[in-house]
Parts: C-alpha cells; sequence; structure tokens
C-alpha cells in the first residue's frame, strides 16, 4: 500500500511538471521592442497555463549553431502585408505561418507584424498583444502540426472573426486538454531524442 502511495504522489508530482519550450525570435521587420515584449508576455502566458515554460532568445543572441541536444523554435517577425484582410473575419494564414513538414515536424514559424497591426487597429486592440496570439496558434502547429481544431474556446480555430478577439482579450480561447497532452507528449519526445535532461 505504502508503495503505492509513493508512486501516486510521484506520478501526480511528473504530471504537474512544466515542460519547457525554448524560442529564438528574429525581428526582421518593424515590430518595436513594446510590442514584442507584450508579445512574449501573451506567449509566456498562455503556455504557462498548458504548463509550459518558455525560454526566450534574441535570434542574435544564438551562436552559430545551437548545441545539437537543445531543439530550439524559430520565430521570425516579418513586415508582410496580405492583399486582403476583412473585417468580419482573419484567416490566421494572412497573419502567420508554421512550416510544418509532411511528418509533423517543424522548428520554424513566421509572424506577419503588418497583417497584425492592420488588424489590431481595426478592432481598436493592442497590436503587440494580439501578435502574441498569433505566435501562441503557430508555435501550436509547430508542436500539434497541420491542420486545425473545431470552434469554441480553442486558439487552434481557422479564423478569428470580432468574437473570437474579444474572447482572446479575454483569455478565454486556450489549448484544448487533449492538444495540451499532445504537446507535452511532443516536448517530452524531442526532449529523449535530442538527450536532453528531464527539467
Amino acid at each position: 500500500m505504502r508503495a503505492t502511495s509513493i508512486f501516486i504522489i510521484l506520478s501526480a508530482g511528473a504530471l504537474s511538471a512544466a515542460d519547457r519550450m525554448n524560442i529564438s525570435v528574429c525581428n526582421f521587420g518593424e515590430a518595436s521592442q513594446k510590442a514584442l515584449t507584450n508579445a512574449e508576455t501573451e506567449v509566456s502566458a498562455f503556455f504557462r497555463a498548458a504548463k509550459v515554460d518558455i525560454v526566450w532568445k534574441n535570434c542574435d543572441d544564438l551562436p552559430g549553431a545551437a548545441p545539437a541536444n537543445v531543439r530550439w523554435f524559430v520565430l521570425r517577425v516579418r513586415d508582410i502585408k496580405p492583399l486582403s484582410l476583412t473585417v468580419t473575419s482573419a484567416s490566421l494564414d494572412v497573419l502567420g505561418r508554421a512550416f510544418v513538414a509532411p511528418d509533423g515536424e517543424g522548428d520554424i514559424a513566421d509572424a506577419y507584424f503588418e497583417a497584425v497591426e492592420g488588424l489590431a487597429g481595426q478592432y481598436r486592440a493592442d497590436a503587440g498583444t494580439l501578435l502574441g496570439y498569433v505566435i501562441v496558434h503557430e508555435l501550436g502547429h509547430l508542436l500539434l502540426g497541420p491542420g486545425h481544431g473545431a470552434n469554441g474556446v480553442n486558439i487552434m480555430r481557422a479564423k478569428w472573426s470580432p468574437d473570437e478577439l474579444r474572447a482572446l482579450k479575454q483569455r478565454w480561447l486556450r489549448f484544448t486538454k487533449p492538444q495540451e497532452a499532445a504537446i507535452h507528449l511532443a516536448l517530452k519526445t524531442n526532449r529523449a531524442a535530442s538527450g536532453q535532461q528531464p527539467n
């Protein structure tokens, strides 16, 4: 009985421990430091709710080649204006893109700041905060693969209407429980494959 109790306590501790995700941010556009800081704050809070800690680095701070046993996700903030951005809904395809291979693996995502800024202006939202939500969505693709989730509270939906933007402001959108489990599995699988030590 005592051994079972110890196992249950250890298992509960393992389930509640946070995983870590390393992100290198490359600002190739006109995003201000304030917008980037706001975005990083939102991303960190969003993933912290899913029990994932984010380690941030500027792309210039990484050595020429990251250590082989540490996986870094590269986030490029770029200025690309979409051909059209409707007021009624915003396709996430015009706000950012995750580069995911057919096998579901990917390490690079783009966020298109000019498009994010345009949408933020339409809804009187903070561009840095909205940039953070776009980054969460694209990082979600790097961890979960291509495809979008169902509506509801799901951050991985394909479009954001004014209702979703209001929900984002209230932090009602999030990863679903199955998505959270898949994210932790992806981070743990990568850590085991690269030889990283547990956090």
